[in-house]
Order: C-alpha cells, then structure tokens, then sequence
C-alpha cells in the first residue's frame, strides 16, 4: 500500500509538505527582506524565542514585532542566507498542530565587519497551528555555534581572484 492507497496517509503528506513549504518560505523572505510575505507565514500570536548558549536571549510574541525585530536585524546586514538542511515535522492526530525540527546555516554579512561573515549554525524547533491554513505559532531559535569566515566585501572582489570562502558576488539587497 502506498500513500495515495490510504487517504489518511495522504492528507498527513499534504500536511508536511505544507510546513515544510513555509519553513522554506520563511528563510527565503528573510533573505529577500519581504516582510510582507513573511508576516503571513506566522499566526497573530506568533511567538520568536532566541536562544544563544543554551539560555533563552529574547523573546518576542506577535507577528508584527516579529517582523519588525527582523527588519531591526536586517540594518545591521549588508546580505544573509538562510541555507536549510534536514527538516523532520510530525503532525498530530487529528491535523490542526504540528512541531518541525529543521537545521540550518544563517550566513550574515554584517555592516560594521567587512571582510567577515557570521555563519551561525542553528536549529528552528516550530509550532504549527492550523485553522484555515498552516502557520507558525511558536518558533525557537537555537544557535548551536557561530563561525566567522573571511569574505570579500561585496563591493570590492578580491584582487587575488575568488577563493572558496570568497562572497565577491553577493550584492546588497535593495
């Protein structure tokens, strides 16, 4: 039997692949700064916990804080990328709630460190909620570590040529 045999299997993939939809969504509109489209992927009572350490750092509950404390952040960016890795989501029985664990590699090149960029190396432990569709009620931050590697500022390629670590081509977003 496979999924399509079993129409409870079905709706619960179509369930984890809409989460996992937004989980993208949400590094993409972080890294295009769409604040807008962002605001839509979190609930009304959304909450962001950070944690740096191993101890809660803030807190912020709302949707709209939310997206103003990441356009905050984002002054102090000249670019970031969000890349995600492994994703695990379970979908409670009866399909309203659900919690994701997905890794990810926050690159930020930061305005006051040119030449460097603030890898962190973190996991989002989420929340789902669904009424009328899926969203993010609950996200937690965890940044496991953070690495700083030397870059090219975006402006200036490197006179050497590119190298590995080199992000000559990154421009700033707009």
């Amino acid at each position: 039997m496979n999924a399509t045999d079993d129409p409870a299997l079905e709706i619960a993939h179509r369930h984890r692949r809409e989460i996992a939809r937004i989980i993208r969504a949400y590094a993409h509109d972080v890294d295009r700064r769409d604040y807008d489209h962002l605001g839509t992927l979190l609930s009304d009572e959304a909450e962001l916990v950070v944690e740096v350490a191993g101890a809660p750092l803030v807190t912020i509950a709302g949707a709209d804080r939310i997206t103003d404390a990441i356009r905050a952040g984002h002054r102090r960016c000249v670019a970031t990328s969000h890349l995600l890795g492994q994703i695990s989501i379970d979908v409670d029985g009866d399909g309203d709630v659900a919690t994701a664990e997905s890794y990810c590699h926050a690159h930020h090149l930061d305005v006051d460190a040119p030449g460097v960029a603030r890898v962190m190396v973190l996991r989002y432990l989420d929340r789902f909620e669904r009424t009328d569709r899926w969203r993010i009620r609950r996200r937690h931050l965890v940044t496991d570590w953070t690495e700083y590697r030397l870059t090219s500022p975006p402006d200036r390629p490197d006179p050497d040529g590119p190298r590995p670590w080199s992000a000559h081509a990154l421009r700033p977003h707009r």
